[in-house]
């Protein structure tokens, strides 16, 4: 039994280290759809972006590796629920002034792995609980 009462309807702050926390959004089909629905495009992008560096000699990802496009997935998806979701945030500077949360400022905080894995860890946190709740 799911009990729709315990999903989440109001924005909440996530602590990604002792100093930096973000507000985000509630979680909800919306929210994760729409973060989605641009994978692909951003992805191509990347490849692309990755064929040409590694036209001018450098090295890149072996985007043949189902485990390296898994990543990329990953972090491109981290990204883009980022981005979809915070509204706030304490503790975040940009050239020694507080920074506000913007789609290029978000996208740079989630460059930050450890950051970038707090951050979907404890976002997407709320599907376990509903998974979960459904499966009692």
């Amino acid at each position: 039994m799911i009990d729709l009462s315990s999903s989440l309807t109001e924005s909440t702050w996530i602590e990604l280290t002792d100093d930096v926390k973000v507000k985000v959004k509630p979680l909800n089909s919306l929210l994760w759809n729409t973060a989605r629905a641009g994978l692909d495009g951003d992805l191509r992008k990347m490849r692309a972006e990755s064929d040409h560096l590694k036209s001018l000699g450098e090295p890149t990802p072996d985007w043949d590796d189902e485990n390296v496009r898994q990543a990329y997935v990953l972090t491109v998806l981290t990204k883009r629920l980022a981005i979809a979701a915070i509204e706030d945030w304490q503790g975040v500077k940009d050239n020694n002034k507080l920074a506000t949360p913007t789609a290029d400022t978000i996208s740079r905080l989630m460059d930050m792995p450890f950051l970038a894995n707090q951050f979907y860890l404890a976002y997407t946190r709320t599907l376990d609980v509903v998974e979960q709740e459904k499966n009692a």
